[in-house]
């Protein structure tokens, strides 16, 4: 296989890893965003249900002091003295206001004069909304969202009807008894009972999108004016979200900060004109619980052990390139060995040829024959040497090829090689003389067939360059060590 198709083939390995990896990523991430948008809206729900049972539970407190003070008969004083009684609580307060004169008396005093307790709504628009509910049973009457003007607090009150006794008079009277709660004592009912919707504020509305109860990122003093502010819309689309925004569901929008938030709006069911609205930020909605750092370490490992891959596929490369170059060179060097080898045996075959022809047309005695035929005894012993030789190229190739060292005769082994081409220098007319006078020690121990090798390429190579009538000169001698 080439090595670009296995780099590619790995490369394209761990690019699909990598993208499935993240593909999947993306896909956990729309999944986690339905669940945590249809969550939301569920929670959303819940928490008008909570807003539901709280609402009521502080009307039947507000319906139970109306009902005791209009079981009494009471007059204003009376009624004063009982509510200061009743309503102990440091941050919640009381009023009873006459319906004719929007005047009447706190159980608590003004913040800049601890002495005063009369309050006046003749400034303050907020039994409009809630005249013709006065005095029906179960249901929740509660004010939009006012400053009190005892204590300058935005609040809001749950109000019934009382008949109080006028002494002048002896005639009864109307009167709003008032349970004022401040809003910010509110905001800790709607809290989203979850880390994961930590940013989640709610806010309340009515009818026309006043707030009743006012989240921290709802701006304006109207939720639709706060929506028209940072979010363009034709007058068409805001009078269906003024409808929309009264029915159970979901918007998306852009809060002061231009970011999309959502906002889920449930109508409040103790009311006739309440809405719920929960507000989230986007980014929380999309927030999931995907290990990112262990995707990042994944790819990451993945890229790794495509270069380390790489790397080891090049190491390896360079490895099998080098081994085929050695066993080119083997190869090589086995040929140039078998060209010389060739060489070397047909020496001592033309010596053998030769002698034998020589003996069958010149021998004419009997020690003329033994001569030539000790000399191509002696070229076959050479020749034998010769084919040993190439019948341990294993031993050469692995590099295990050891000398044989016996005792050697230098004069009897250099008159071999002159016996193996004294036929081919007749031949050629080449005056072959070997001169061996001086050595005066014969004996050596060496390894003979290597030695005859080396005498052979020496003579062998001296006959094939010297022209025909020319002149070999073999000379030996003994040298004294130094």
């Amino acid at each position: 296989m080439k090595k670009s198709l296995v780099i590619i083939t790995n490369f394209l390995i761990v690019l699909f890893t990598i993208f499935f990896v993240f593909l999947y990523v993306q896909n956990q991430s729309a999944s986690m965003k339905a669940y945590n948008t249809e969550n939301f809206m569920n929670m959303s729900i819940g928490m008008e249900q909570v807003t539901t049972n709280y609402l009521e539970g502080e009307q039947r407190l507000c319906d139970s002091w109306a009902a005791f003070i209009n079981s009494r008969k009471m007059n204003m004083s009376e009624a004063m003295q009982y509510l200061k009684v009743a309503q102990r609580i440091q941050n919640i307060s009381a009023h009873i206001i006459n319906l004719d004169s929007l005047t009447g008396y706190s159980n608590k005093p003004k913040i800049d004069e601890p002495g005063e307790f009369k309050v006046s709504y003749q400034e303050i628009d907020i039994f409009s909304s809630i005249n013709e509910l006065l005095g029906q049973q179960d249901q929740v009457r509660v004010t939009r969202s006012y400053t009190n003007p005892m204590n300058g607090i935005q609040s809001i009150a749950f109000c019934d009807l009382l008949e109080l006794k006028n002494d002048d008079t002896h005639k009864t009277e109307k009167a709003v008894l008032m349970r004022v709660i401040p809003v910010d004592l509110l905001y800790s009912k709607w809290v989203f009972p979850s880390e994961k919707y930590s940013d989640a504020q709610i806010s309340i509305i009515d009818r026309e999108g006043n707030y009743i109860i006012k989240g921290k990122s709802f701006k304006n003093s109207n939720f639709f004016e706060f929506y028209k502010s940072y979010n363009k819309i034709n007058k068409e689309n805001l009078e269906k979200l003024q409808s929309k925004i009264h029915e159970t569901g979901m918007l998306t929008m852009h809060n002061s900060k231009v970011e999309n938030c959502l906002i889920a709006h449930v109508p409040v069911n103790s009311s006739f004109d309440w809405t719920l609205l929960s507000y989230i930020p986007m980014t929380d909605i999309a927030r999931h619980n995907i290990d990112w750092p262990l995707v990042l370490v994944v790819t990451l490992c993945l890229l790794v052990l495509l270069i380390f891959d790489i790397l080891v596929f090049m190491i390896f490369n360079r490895k099998l390139a080098a081994a085929a170059q050695e066993a080119e060179s083997a190869s090589r060097a086995k040929t140039d060995f078998l060209s010389a080898m060739s060489h070397d045996i047909r020496t001592p075959m033309n010596a053998i040829i030769g002698y034998i022809n020589i003996a069958e047309k010149e021998a004419k005695t009997k020690e003329e024959l033994f001569d030539y035929l000790a000399k191509i005894k002696g070229s076959s012993h050479h020749l034998l040497a010769l084919i040993n030789d190439v019948l341990e190229m294993s031993r050469i190739e692995s590099g295990k090829m050891e000398l044989e060292l016996v005792p050697v005769n230098l004069k009897r082994t250099i008159a071999d090689v002159y016996t193996l081409f004294e036929t081919q220098m007749a031949e050629k007319h080449i005056d072959f003389i070997v001169d061996v006078d001086k050595i005066e020690n014969c004996g050596v121990y060496c390894d003979r067939n290597r030695l005859n090798r080396v005498l052979l390429n020496l003579v062998s190579n001296a006959y094939k360059f010297t022209p025909e009538h020319g002149k070999v000169s073999f000379v030996a001698k003994e040298l004294t060590s130094a």
